[in-house]
């Protein structure tokens, strides 16, 4: 009888080689730690069809899965959600799509290439700290995905009204939303804070002329 199954045990892993009715391997399972490689048999040829990582840790748990040809969709585990990623053959991300379960609904939200949120428009009188206490991540990590975007040095950085900044994907898509709410487009937020730049003009000026006013009479007391 031909086997139908055969284990084999290295000293750091565990294959699982599983055999058709002619007795040609067709699968492999090999097992190292929390990662687990799995292949097909092709034409004789062993193929890699996908790769687990970090197996069984909750929110951790990574799996790759390969297609013909040669790209792969990876899914991340994260807390109360996941993250898909579809790259192509040239490593190119073509996807990037977070879900999570927001009152027992799955809701998704787009990622950038690099798995960032992207399309949050910094508003009027907006500094990072109060952009990273409104979005639930820290100032850190997000003047670091911002880098580029930072003007001023020290504590005195900022980001400049209406540019378009990202956050991390550690925020949570119901948090985002909620945060999201009432937010104004570039140019509207351009415009306010122009407004507000010239009150604030006109009152230094205004402060200025009575400053000399005050000097003019004094001097002719």
């Amino acid at each position: 009888d031909k086997k139908s199954e055969a284990t084999i045990v290295g000293e750091n892993s565990t294959t699982v080689i599983t055999y058709d009715s002619d007795g040609n391997p067709a699968k492999e399972v090999e097992t190292s730690g929390t990662t687990e490689k799995t292949y097909i048999y092709q034409n004789g040829q062993k193929v890699l069809q996908s790769v687990i990582e970090n197996k069984g840790l909750e929110g951790k748990e990574t799996t790759k899965v390969y297609d013909s040809e040669g790209g792969y969709t990876q899914t991340q585990a994260v807390t109360n959600g996941k993250i898909t990623t579809v790259v192509d053959k040239d490593g190119n991300v073509t996807s990037n799509v977070k879900t999570e379960k927001v009152n027992g609904q799955e809701v998704s939200l787009q990622l950038d290439k690099d798995g960032n949120i992207p399309g949050v428009i910094v508003q009027n009188g907006e500094s990072p700290a109060a952009i990273a206490k409104k979005f639930g991540c820290s100032v850190d990590e997000l003047m670091r995905l911002n880098a580029d975007q930072l003007k001023g040095k020290g504590k005195n950085q900022y980001f400049e009204v209406g540019s378009e900044i990202k956050l991390p994907n550690t925020v949570g898509i119901e948090k985002f939303a909620k945060a999201q709410e009432g937010r104004k487009p570039s140019e509207v937020a351009k415009a306010e804070y122009a407004r507000d730049a010239e009150i604030r003009r006109q009152k230094a000026e205004a402060a200025k002329q009575a400053q000399m006013q005050n000097i003019l009479n004094n001097q002719g007391q």
